[in-house]
């Protein structure tokens, strides 16, 4: 609990992204953001899953 973790490393004209927690990635260009990465919370699985909906996780996540 409480780990989370971005990284981003260029080699050979390559960009390699790793995260874990709920850290997020996000790719800036034209002005606009694009989120390359989810969230590895119980939330967002529990949305992956079919489980309860983002209306309902944005819920839990204020609650807390």
């Amino acid at each position: 609990m409480g780990t989370t973790l971005t990284a981003l490393l260029f080699s050979r004209g390559k960009a390699y992204l790793a995260h874990i927690g709920d850290s997020r990635a996000y790719l800036y260009r034209s002005g606009k953001l694009v989120q390359l990465s989810g969230d590895h919370s119980v939330v967002a699985e529990q949305v992956r899953a079919g489980l309860i909906t983002k209306e309902q996780a944005a819920r839990a996540c204020t609650a807390m």
